[in-house]
């Protein structure tokens, strides 16, 4: 039998780049996507349903942690915006309280999981009332 030991540092190596490449492939959807989702046009004319779906597309990653609190401050983008500073614009600008209750939430989900990813912690009342609140809204 022949063992070729290039050959498997080529694999290894090959499968570092596969790697490498499908996190940076990551990174980029997600500024992408993140630099739509903190632009107050697409909060004014985007229908619910739609911004929730993008929502959902920028949490996945944040609560599976998919990427870690370095990937959140590498700069991006041409000017140096990281994926950190999209993603608070975008919350800033859904918790203004003239938004929907729904547009509100999707943005303190996604806090609450960049804060989480952070290492930090961050709870919304409206997102997780207690017990005596439900009991005084009729919801047992």
């Amino acid at each position: 039998i022949c063992y070729d030991e290039d050959s498997d540092s080529d694999e290894s190596q090959a499968d570092s780049l596969s790697y490498f490449n499908n996190e940076r492939t990551l990174l980029s959807q997600l500024f992408i996507v993140a630099s739509v989702w903190c632009e107050d046009i697409f909060v004014m004319r985007t229908d619910t349903l739609q911004q929730q779906y993008v929502t959902e597309f920028l949490l996945f990653p944040l609560v599976k942690q998919q990427i870690t609190q370095i990937d959140l401050q590498k700069g991006l983008a041409a000017d140096g915006s990281t994926l950190a500073n999209v993603i608070v614009l975008g919350v800033t600008l859904r918790l203004d309280v003239s938004r929907s209750e729904s547009v509100r939430r999707d943005g303190m989900r996604v806090a609450e999981a960049m804060a989480s990813l952070l290492g930090q912690t961050l709870c919304f009342e409206e997102l997780h009332p207690t017990e005596e609140e439900n009991n005084d809204d009729g919801i047992l």
